[in-house]
């Protein structure tokens, strides 16, 4: 295979040998897909399967649409100010905060004992 002798590949394919980067580069493609498939998908969910006409659909999709362009102007100078590790730690305290269980919740955030 000629591809395989490249002296500098970009990707050295004897890496899909190690079943974690196998598992991890599969993980991420069926990932990616699905989060790029959710500006079409979500939409005829809305239509067909909830029965709302185009132009609700449409407007369900704007606070989306609305966040996602906010994050590009903001994300630049946040990361420089805090620092991508920072501001990647806080994200992932806060996304773990959000995956408790319900049943750990009160009205005002607070736990039940």
């Amino acid at each position: 295979m000629a591809f395989a002798q490249t002296r500098y590949p970009l990707l050295r394919l004897r890496l899909f040998r190690i079943r974690t980067f196998r598992v991890a580069v599969a993980g991420g493609f069926i990932t990616r897909l699905g989060v790029g498939g959710l500006p079409f998908l979500l939409p005829l969910l809305y239509q067909l399967g909830l029965g709302l006409p185009a132009w609700q659909s449409g407007l369900l999709m704007m606070p989306a649409t609305a966040a996602a362009m906010l994050m590009k102007v903001i994300s630049a100078p946040i990361l420089r100010r805090f620092g991508f590790r920072k501001v990647l730690t806080i994200n992932t305290l806060n996304d773990r905060r959000d995956d408790q269980p319900v049943r750990h919740r009160r009205a005002g955030g607070r736990r039940s004992r």
